[in-house]
């Protein structure tokens, strides 16, 4: 019996995004922060994480990597460097405003208790 695959065609990402993706992981980024920001899932993020040891007959990562050791942010080059600076500002906007939905829900927690209170004193 044949295995059908779901409609949902399976995204293809180059070798210096999955380079990009990875150094920023690796400068201490939480994959879920990463994963989010960029639209890619943190399962995909950790297969490639795994098979970065992982040589090729090419001499590369089957991430996409150089195999000769040199740091997956120097195979980022042009653009990519803005795009990092860009993801930067994208996830520090992300945690600012989940700070003041935190103190946005905080403060509406504080006025229901209030009208609940001052409901039971009329």
């Amino acid at each position: 019996m044949e295995q059908q695959k779901g409609t949902a065609e399976r995204r293809q990402y180059d070798a210096d995004f999955k380079a990009h993706v990875l150094s920023l992981v690796e400068s201490g980024q939480a994959v879920s922060r990463v994963a989010k920001a960029l639209g890619v899932s943190e399962t995909v993020i950790y297969r490639w994480r795994s098979r970065r040891g992982k040589t090729t007959d090419a001499g590369s990562s089957a991430s996409g990597t150089p195999a000769n050791g040199a740091s997956p942010g120097s195979v980022v080059k042009g653009s990519g460097k803005h795009e990092a600076s860009a993801v930067q500002r994208l996830m520090e906007e992300n945690r600012r405003l989940g700070e003041r939905l935190r103190q946005s829900e905080t403060e509406r927690d504080i006025l229901k208790k209030a009208l609940g209170i001052f409901s039971q004193s009329s």
